[in-house]
């Protein structure tokens, strides 16, 4: 199984919000060089970690990300979820 490592970056959260807008997502597979993209094109990387039953997704505070993940594509709600169930998210807060 490979791991997925992401982190998201948002505006700043604030009562009310908190899952903030997202601005970029940071991400590697295992030994890759990690890549910066911009959060408009954040949601095909997302969907392809989420729903590869061969990828765990990593995250320090992986709640959070989800959470931010989730708001900024409505897409992303179910394939998280799933990726959920499925045992394959790690939080390593």
């Amino acid at each position: 199984m490979k791991t997925f490592y992401f982190d998201t970056e948002t505006y700043p959260i604030r009562p009310g919000l908190m899952a903030p807008k997202l601005v970029c997502l940071q991400h590697a597979y295992d030994e890759d060089e990690p890549r910066v993209v911009l959060a408009k094109d954040s949601v095909g990387i997302f969907y392809e970690a989420f729903t590869n039953p061969n990828v765990l997704c990593e995250a320090h505070n992986e709640p959070f990300d989800l959470a931010v993940a989730a708001a900024h594509a409505e897409d992303l709600v179910q394939p998280i979820f799933r990726m959920l169930a499925e045992g394959r998210g790690r939080d390593t807060q």
